[in-house]
Order: C-alpha cells, then structure tokens, then sequence
C-alpha cells in the first residue's frame, strides 16, 4: 500500500483530513455528501505492533471502519500477517518470511513500540475470525496464493466484508476465484488509463494519494463502478 503522508487537501471536494493512527480516508464520488472510512493501516499500529491481532483489536475498539492487513506465505504454505519480505524489522530474528516453517514463525516474539507483553504472528484466519462481524478488512496481498486467501475469505464467512489491493492482473485472479470479492487497484496516474481501468478490471475502489487525484479531478471520467468510497492516503 502507499505509504502514509502527512495532511493533504482533496481537490475534488476541499476538505482538509486530520487522521489518525496512519489511517486512510475515503470518499465516495457521486454521493451527495463526502463519505470517510477510517482505515487502520496494519492495525492500530502506533498503540501495538503492526498486523497482530492487538493492533486489529485496538483498531476495533477505535471504531475504524476497516483494517489494512498484509498477508504472505511461509515455506508450509500457512497464510500469517506480515508486512515485509523478511522477519527481521518486525521480531527477534532474521531471515525470509517464506523460507520460515509456520512451527518456526510462531515461536518468534513480534518486537512491540510498548512492550506489554510477548506479541505473535497471527495467522490469516486469525486476524479474519477477530474481524468477522466487527470490522471489514483490506487486504493488500504480498505473497500468498490467491486461492489460498479466497478460501480463507470463504470459511470466514467474510466474502462480502473484505476489499483485496493489488495489481490488475493479481486482481484478475482474484475475481476469477470469486467474482463477489471487492478490489482496489492502485491509481492509474492519468484520465485515459482510468477510464481503461473502470471498463476493463470494474473495481470497486481505486488507492492512490491525493496529490495522483490531481488530473482526473481536473478531466472527470465516470465513476459509477466505485460502488465503494475511492481510498486514497493522507
């Protein structure tokens, strides 16, 4: 995902955001009124260590409309909440995510801004089980096989709860494995490649930082396939 930026003005409906815990604002094109979705990005991560169940927790008990998790893969195929390619930022250890076991994942402590108490890995059924109900979630899919995270998705019971970032043609996937599923590709850049992108992925929201909205709010294109706020980073 974009990372976070400082205050920015949305040229498109001038209003000035101050958010926080690094959450993403929404707006809805087309509505009568801007709409705001919070969005915790890799859970409340100032409070608690990012993509553990206590930052999706704490995210929760803020109110935020979604969470941001990031999923990858361990060498055993077992899906778990992991923002980069390696352990080493994140726990007290070193070394490629997908070349740990889970088994061995697991016994690793997640480095934590206030230590409370020993943090884990969750996995990726965990993280959706703490959602479920309670929270939607935006899922930005580093690693893990598609099919594994529809499945996941599907048991969880959570197919209508759940946005998935990528590129197009991992979206693609995704809506070949289920059509039902919500997607948000990253800002095109330009007018022209937008109206491509509404007419051949049909997403339902577009990511990308105020400052990318700045031609297309300048030349409108149609917008009436983002049946969901489009969610830039501010």
């Amino acid at each position: 995902m974009t990372e976070e930026k400082p205050w920015a003005v949305f040229r498109f409906r001038p209003v000035m955001l101050v958010l926080l815990f690094h959450c993403f604002a929404s707006f809805e094109f087309g509505a009568s009124a801007a709409e705001i979705k919070v969005i915790a990005h890799r859970g409340a991560h100032d409070l608690y260590p990012e993509n553990t169940l206590a930052a999706i927790s704490r995210a929760i008990d803020l109110g935020c409309d979604y969470v941001e998790v990031d999923v990858r893969e361990t060498r055993d195929g077992r899906l778990i909440l992991m923002h980069d390619s390696t352990v080493d930022r994140m726990t007290d250890s070193t070394g490629k995510v997908d070349e740990y076991s889970f088994a061995e994942i697991r016994k690793l402590e997640v480095k934590s801004p206030a230590k409370k108490f020993p943090y884990q890995v969750p996995t990726f059924g965990e993280a959706l089980k703490r959602c479920r109900g309670r929270i939607g979630v935006l899922i930005d899919n580093k690693a893990g096989t598609p099919s594994k995270v529809v499945d996941a998705v599907r048991v969880a019971g959570m197919v209508d709860e759940v946005v998935v970032y990528g590129g197009v043609e991992a979206l693609r996937v995704f809506q070949r494995a289920q059509p039902r599923l919500k997607i948000q590709p990253p800002h095109p850049n330009s007018s022209e490649a937008m109206k491509v992108l509404l007419a051949t992925l049909r997403p339902e929201t577009v990511d990308g930082h105020v400052t990318e909205w700045n031609e297309v709010d300048v030349i409108p294109v149609s917008y009436t396939h983002l049946t969901l706020p489009t969610i830039y980073s501010v």
